[in-house]
């Protein structure tokens, strides 16, 4: 199976290329594409999964429960298996990254999916999922389910990149269990408008010297709102986690969260909020929780919200650029997405948003 030109060309756009040797793309509720030729590393839709491997069935709604909120009960309602599951086998390391796509091309339609990701002891994978609306989808609704299970040793690098229309409202909800000695690199980027989108991934530390680190990368135009963060819970000792996040609004409205709660003694946990508000009318909320019941812990945070520092901006223009070049300029450097580590493929298409945030005349 293969994406037809029409729908790869759009998928391309959020990093989803089809070149991969482990693949699935989801267009609205039914899989498109899929495959696995990688020795130890399984991927099936949903629907195949839980027939293939019983236990698949266990694991579904076992880190988020049915009941948590109006959009998770839809998604229990539907018992949508459109979603994917991904299985990678004990010590097997991943050279190339896994490529997983939500896309939605019909108006107004409502995606609910499921996805299911376990790595066995000491396994190692880079899994990138894009998600978008074709060009002509102006409404539609996405509801994504996603639990994690990473097992001792294991490290997980999952970068997703949202391009949704402007009418769109996106509600996923994810949960990830980490073990001892795993670690979990969570890399969000959406730098377009969307109506509405509310996310909250909430990680578990559950052996001792487990790790989470959740990176978000946002730009808000006028119309979009984005309330945005991560809650990490430290159940095991000698744990770690961050929240750092970057923010420009340009009219949109970026709730920056960031919740940590300790449970354990000997963990640390550090929220970062950075926000550029570039005009009026835009709003940045950046909310830190830190929560604890135990003594010896370290739970740190710091947030900086502003509009462009203006000895930088008369700097750039003394050295000959426009007021909108420097702006421009200084909010490329402030959106970098060096540290994401993305593949080569996808860094073209971030370059070409931030080069259109430029000629709009920021």
């Amino acid at each position: 199976m293969a994406l037809e030109k029409d729908l790869l060309q759009d998928t391309q756009k959020v990093g989803y290329t089809g070149d991969s040797d482990v693949k699935l793309a989801v267009v609205n509720d039914h899989v498109e594409e899929f495959a696995s030729v990688e020795k130890g590393i399984t991927i099936l839709p949903m629907f195949m999964a839980v027939k293939e491997f019983p236990w698949v069935k266990e694991k579904m709604w076992s880190l988020i429960a049915k009941n948590k909120d109006e959009y998770t009960q839809l998604a229990a309602n539907e018992e949508s298996l459109s979603g994917y599951f991904i299985h990678v086998a004990k010590g097997v390391k991943s050279s190339k990254p896994i490529q997983t796509c939500l896309f939605i091309n019909m108006e107004k339609f409502v995606q609910t999916v499921h996805n299911i990701v376990v790595l066995e002891e000491d396994a190692e994978i880079y899994l990138f999922t894009g998600c978008a609306t074709a060009h002509y989808v102006k409404t539609a609704s996405h509801i994504g389910i996603t639990e994690i299970f990473l097992s001792p040793g294991s490290k997980l690098n999952y970068t997703m990149i949202h391009e949704w229309a402007d009418n769109v409202e996106v509600r996923p909800r994810t949960a990830i269990s980490v073990a001892e000695n795993a670690q979990f690199i969570s890399n969000y980027i959406s730098l377009k408008a969307v109506k509405h989108l509310q996310s909250m991934p909430t990680a578990y530390l559950r052996g001792q010297k487990a790790s989470v680190s959740f990176n978000s990368l946002i730009y808000a135009p006028e119309g979009a709102y984005y309330d945005t963060g991560a809650r990490i819970v430290f159940e095991a000792p000698q744990t770690h986690g961050e929240v750092i996040s970057r923010s420009v609004t340009h009219g949109g409205t970026v709730i920056a969260r960031g919740d940590l709660v300790a449970q354990a003694e000997d963990v640390k946990g550090h929220v970062e909020c950075d926000s550029l508000l570039l005009s009026d009318g835009g709003l940045i909320q950046a909310i830190p929780v830190l929560e604890t019941k135990v003594a010896n812990v370290s739970l740190t945070h710091e947030a900086a919200v502003g509009k462009i520092a203006q000895e930088e901006l008369l700097y750039l223009m003394s050295r000959g650029l426009s007021e909108s070049e420097a702006k421009a300029m200084i909010v490329k450097g402030f959106l970098d997405v060096d540290t994401f580590r993305l593949p080569s493929h996808l860094r073209p298409r971030v370059d070409q948003v931030l080069k259109l945030l430029e000629q709009g005349g920021l």
